[in-house]
């Protein structure tokens, strides 16, 4: 997905929704990165599984902090 995409199927602003992609790819917190191979666009899955780890959501019931 292009980050416009993600911006819009996480329901942000345009202005709020660049700077916050620019501060996570710059955070060092494992943000997921654009890939050359899909025209230098992210996963959407990876995307959606950082925000899920990130803020402790884990489908499986199984918790990943222990």
């Amino acid at each position: 997905m292009t980050d416009a995409d993600i911006i819009r199927r996480l329901g942000a602003s345009e202005k709020v929704g660049y700077a916050a992609i620019h501060r996570l790819e710059k955070s060092g917190l494992g943000f997921p990165e654009k890939q050359r191979f899909q025209g230098k666009k992210r996963w959407w899955p990876a995307v959606r599984a950082w925000f899920d780890d990130h803020y402790g959501f884990h489908p499986t019931g199984r918790d990943r902090s222990r």
